[in-house]
């Protein structure tokens, strides 16, 4: 892999005396590598040892492992494949951009040749793997008896009772509603299983067969989860908000991983269900994802409809305060919601090159990395709210609202109050390193760093999530990682005798020529042809080539892209399925007098045109849009002689069949 760096110096409208310039490579590197703090279980945490190795235990079942979240210990159902999904499909946004610096092990090197961030969002995947069995899914472990305690969460497993969140901890299923968590699910682990089949693609076939299964569930059990404070039986932390945009989200990401067209219209049908948000003046959150369904939907349908959603939602978005560089939509944790914006933006950006949408998306990261002016006596100009960047010099948050990060054990309560009256009192035991804190309480105003402000000094794992993939996305376009700039990503479309295969770039550098790679693992790559680069241009340039031997059932293609230096890079990887070949087109009977019926093997339901021709190449008979497997013709009033039947599929001739007319 290639990258090479151009640093760019912006001027920002909102503070003019500043010239800025941000390390979006390290801001990445930092914000990935705060999920590893998070751990639990026996997952080689960098920040504690193993923690609640007896989660499951009330139920009979392991489920160890995962994220902790918000701060505290509990697992949640909710915001875990919330994460996971959000990071994937950053991922997916600019492959590019996500490094391997590290192994799992303690996110620390070597190197391992997996991108970092698929090594941190497959320990939510290796839980939620083991939260689903038969037809339970084990949504949460743990409850509000964590927040009796602020202790080091592996001090915290083995030397406090129950009550106070020690183990074993409780956890919950759901009896009825639910299909939020399991379509959430579904998505995280079928976006794993594409993402990942490149490294390991046995593991990316359990996580496609249990996202299948996660699916079903939600499909059995329509409805959401509600949400209490205290996260008792049958209910939540969150709001769960409407529960369709989950099940239309994991149908949209099932179909890329399987190619089967039925998951394509439960998608569509999900997204016309009462049940999906519409609320374009909303964010995107755990709560709300319907601005990634109407991506993926329009990506994969290419219909207006679902682009002019995503318009409008954008529109909605710079109407917020962001007088000072962020937009500020709620007083509790507000740089999440304009980080998430902030992705939302990317995504934007990359259907339609906005450069509104891109410069929002930017200014938002930018604030959260410290351009800004001055916000409160803890926020000075420059104050990053990202712990440990501090590119600008002025500082960033040191007090979070973070049982991990302080890591304290027997007195950790007494600690907890000192470190509140007097913030700097006590030291914590771990710098939380690309923590995201949850910033503003008002508009440009209102910042305490403070370990007793959770409205504002929380950390979450879903708090970083939209940081860290509008992070990739900006660190791409900013520092000219791609030799190809991608217009429409490489797609491929299975055909009754073929798999077309396409995409445009809009500008191209240095570029020598594109190799199409095929394989039926994602793993082991078979070069298919070479195709000419057009050097370097700044005008589009569309692609178009046949796979004519393509594999019965799935397989999978790239491009390996390479420069006139000899250095290359790959694109996307797209999965496709495909049937056998059309099979011969059967005419009843041959000679015919009176009716002929024509039959014909259709394994994808394409609208199919029929075309019958005498020998003088007259047009007898013409049927268009022909989805049945069989058709019947009254020849009764034909003449006598020889005819050629002829399928065609998308405006290409598939098959021809003679027959006789013995009158």
């Amino acid at each position: 892999m290639k990258s090479s760096f151009v640093f760019i110096f912006t001027f920002l409208a909102f503070f003019p005396a500043l010239i800025c310039q941000h390390n979006y490579a390290d801001a990445l590197y930092k914000t990935t590598y705060y999920y590893g703090s998070q751990r639990c279980g026996d997952t080689q945490s960098w920040s504690h040892a193993a923690c609640h190795l007896q989660d499951g235990n009330d139920v009979g079942h392991d489920l160890t492992g995962g994220w902790h979240d918000c701060g505290d210990h509990i697992k949640f159902g909710h915001t875990g494949p919330y994460t996971a999904t959000v990071l994937l499909m950053g991922y997916e946004l600019a492959p590019v951009a996500h490094a391997d610096n590290y192994s799992p092990a303690n996110s620390a090197p070597p190197a391992n040749g997996i991108p970092d961030i698929l090594d941190e969002v497959k320990i939510q995947t290796d839980f939620l793997l083991k939260t689903i069995s038969n037809d339970t899914v084990f949504y949460q472990v743990g409850d509000s008896t964590d927040h009796a305690s602020f202790h080091d969460p592996a001090w915290q497993s083995v030397n406090l009772p129950q009550s106070e969140g020690g183990n074993p901890r409780n956890t919950y299923s759901f009896t009825q509603g639910g299909a939020n968590i399991a379509g959430s699910a579904a998505s995280a682990l079928a976006l794993m299983a594409i993402n990942y089949a490149a490294f390991d693609s046995t593991y990316a076939a359990n996580c496609l067969a249990k996202a299948i299964d996660y699916y079903n569930i939600g499909k059995n059990f329509t409805g959401a989860i509600p949400s209490t404070t205290d996260g008792g039986p049958g209910n939540e932390f969150y709001a769960a908000g409407n529960w369709a945009d989950n099940m239309a989200l994991a149908a949209i990401h099932l179909y890329r991983a399987t190619g089967t067209s039925s998951y394509l219209t439960e998608a569509e049908g999900y997204y016309n269900d009462a049940n999906f948000a519409v609320a374009d003046w909303y964010p995107l959150t755990t709560e709300y994802v319907n601005q990634l369904v109407h991506y993926e939907l329009y990506v994969a349908t290419s219909n207006n409809l679902y682009l002019t959603q995503l318009t409008n939602h954008m529109n909605e978005m710079y109407y917020h305060p962001n007088n000072c560089g962020y937009m500020h939509f709620a007083d509790w944790g507000s740089l999440y919601y304009a980080e998430d914006a902030a992705f939302v933006a990317c995504l934007y950006h990359k259907l339609t090159g906005d450069t509104t949408a891109y410069n929002f998306a930017k200014e938002n990261v930018d604030f959260a990395l410290g351009t800004h002016g001055f916000i409160s006596t803890d926020a000075p100009a420059n104050h990053s709210f990202v712990m440990g960047y501090n590119q600008l010099g002025a500082g960033y948050s040191e007090h979070p609202h973070d049982a991990t990060a302080f890591g304290k054990e027997a007195n950790a309560w007494t600690l907890y109050t000192q470190e509140s009256n007097s913030p700097g009192s006590v030291p914590f035991d771990y710098l939380l390193t690309g923590a995201l804190v949850g910033g503003p309480k008002s508009v440009c105003s209102n910042y305490d760093d403070n370990i007793n402000d959770y409205q504002g000094n929380e950390t979450c794992i879903y708090y970083n999530s939209g940081l860290v993939s509008a992070l990739a996305y900006i660190h791409q376009e900013e520092d000219n990682l791609l030799p190809v700039e991608w217009l429409d990503p490489l797609r491929a479309i299975p055909y009754g005798d073929y798999i077309e295969l396409k995409w445009v770039t809009s500008s191209e550098r240095n570029n020598a020529e594109y190799i199409v790679q095929r394989s039926t693992d994602a793993r082991d790559w078979q070069d298919l042809i070479t195709i000419k680069g057009n050097g370097s241009t700044s005008s589009a340039s569309h692609y178009r080539i046949l796979d004519t031997t393509p594999i019965t059932g799935i397989s999978y293609y790239r491009l390996k892209q390479v420069d006139m230096d000899g250095l290359f890079g790959y694109s996307n990887i797209v999965s496709v399925k495909w049937e056998n070949s059309w099979s011969e087109i059967s005419v009843i009977p041959n000679p015919v007098t009176e009716e002929l019926r024509v039959e014909f093997y259709n394994p994808r339901s394409d609208k199919i045109v029929f075309q019958v021709f005498n020998t003088y190449g007259e047009l007898m008979f013409r049927r268009a849009n022909v989805i049945a497997e069989h058709l019947e013709i009254d020849v009764s009033n034909w003449d006598s002689g020889i005819y050629i039947v002829q399928m065609l599929s998308n405006d290409r001739t598939v098959k021809n069949k003679r027959f006789i007319i013995a009158q």
